[in-house]
């Protein structure tokens, strides 16, 4: 939702138009005030590079439809789990039609409602960061990290 609500004046719109069919209006907190440092094109802060979403849902009713329609265009990875029974498989769906290329991004692990830790599921998690970052220009400085053994991360 967060993703959703930084996507700038076309969002904007989306909440507007959804507002007029009982939807909830764009959150004004959103948008920047003058002598907002920091603030891209009339928001807080420009759009995010990506996003992840495990066990995700979309929200339902037509008051929170301005976050979906028009589809969320800031790249999301979908992770879900097989057993998951807090959020259950359709519900997450939901959320991945609500997404541009919401198909192509998704990643289902045998677990339940948990973040999995084991190797095949972190390759995917960096594996859609790395090509993000390639993607906005902002890649690494060289620093080689191909797969999750690479990263300096304690975990």
């Amino acid at each position: 939702m967060v993703a959703a609500l930084l996507e700038g004046r076309g969002r904007r719109e989306g909440f507007e138009k959804a507002e007029k069919e009982g939807g909830m209006p764009f959150l004004e907190s959103f948008l920047a005030r003058e002598g907002d440092k920091g603030a891209v094109d009339g928001f807080v802060q420009g759009p995010l590079k990506f996003t992840v979403c495990y066990s995700g849902l979309r929200a339902p009713g037509k008051r929170y439809q301005g976050f979906y329609e028009p589809k969320i265009w800031t790249p999301v990875l979908h992770v879900l789990g097989q057993v998951d029974v807090v959020v259950d498989e359709a519900s997450t769906r939901q959320l991945v039609e609500a997404c541009e290329g919401g198909e192509g991004r998704v990643v289902v692990h045998p677990g339940g409602h948990f973040v999995p830790s084991q190797k095949p599921w972190l390759d995917a998690f960096v594996g859609f960061v790395k090509e993000c970052m390639e993607e906005t220009g902002t890649k690494g400085k060289g620093n080689g990290e191909e797969r999750v053994e690479d990263m300096d991360v304690p975990f």
